[in-house]
């Protein structure tokens, strides 16, 4: 019996994805390029937002500023919908309430600035933000 259940417990990485978080929610990672704003398309289509993991290495605070499209945003310019700020050489986690998750009906996208104005374009440097949003 105990040779069954040790060959089941190693099978189970072989049967769950690794970008699978269990729940049903998927795991997207990205770490800033530092060439642009950081804009980035997550999903196309409806997505709900759950949680964000981020790393903020830079010795100024950032933002990560989320998007309503069904395209890569075009930062500075379209409408920022959710804003979070995470101060200089800091993290965060933070998860919205499973009942109430973030809705992006077209789709999420991002962008990552050095500044909060919804029009600024201030670049990060290159890998000095690090994040993992679980989205669905």
């Amino acid at each position: 019996m105990k040779k069954l259940i040790l060959f089941l417990l190693l099978l189970i990485p072989i049967l769950v994805s690794a970008d699978e978080i269990p729940g049903g929610l998927s795991s997207y990672p990205y770490i800033s390029t530092g060439t642009s704003v950081d804009s980035v398309l997550i999903k196309t289509g409806q997505a709900r937002l759950f949680c964000i993991d981020v790393q903020n290495s830079d010795a100024a605070p950032i933002y990560l500023k989320f998007y309503n499209k069904a395209t890569a945003p075009t930062v500075g310019t379209d409408a920022v919908v959710y804003l979070k700020g995470v101060p200089a050489t800091d993290g965060d986690i933070i998860c919205l309430p499973k009942e109430a998750p973030k809705l992006f009906p077209l789709g999420m996208g991002i962008g990552i600035t050095t500044s909060s104005a919804s029009n600024s374009t201030a670049a990060v440097g290159a890998g000095d933000v690090t994040l993992t949003i679980k989205k669905k």
